[in-house]
């Protein structure tokens, strides 16, 4: 695959993930009364996600913005992940199952893992972008 294809299919990944994330802290936290920093951090997350989609999509210098953002995104999650499975009684406040909700982080996680890996792994630098001249 061209890594014209390959980033725009992971500027369009960040930007599904950046909106999955929000909506889902969304749904969970409604009226659970959880701390600001509790469901806000998903939002932060997000909010590197889509500056780094528009960023990576202006130009193909600007892949290092998608690693970063994913890479973020790995380490928020992974603290989320292992703070169910180390400590499963603090996760109660949530709209949804403990097992979904522990299923979904871990496919979360992976996938940012994988996205993270995939924009180190691609050679992005030979592209050529409309947007540059």
């Amino acid at each position: 695959m061209k890594p014209l294809k390959q980033r725009l299919i992971l500027v369009w990944i960040a930007v599904i993930f950046g909106l999955a994330l929000m909506v889902g802290e969304s749904v969970r936290s409604f009226g659970q009364g959880r701390p600001f920093f509790a469901w806000f951090d998903d939002f932060i997350i997000a909010f590197f996600l889509f500056y780094a989609a528009y960023m990576a999509s202006r130009s193909p210098k600007n892949i290092k913005f998608l690693s970063a953002a994913f890479g973020i995104c790995f380490a928020g999650l992974s603290m989320s992940y292992l703070s169910k499975i180390f400590n499963p009684t603090e996760a109660i406040y949530s709209n949804v199952s403990f097992q979904l909700l522990t299923a979904l982080l871990l496919i979360a996680l992976l996938a940012s893992l994988t996205c993270m890996i995939w924009t180190l792994a691609v050679d992005f630098g030979d592209q050529v972008s409309e947007h540059e001249d």
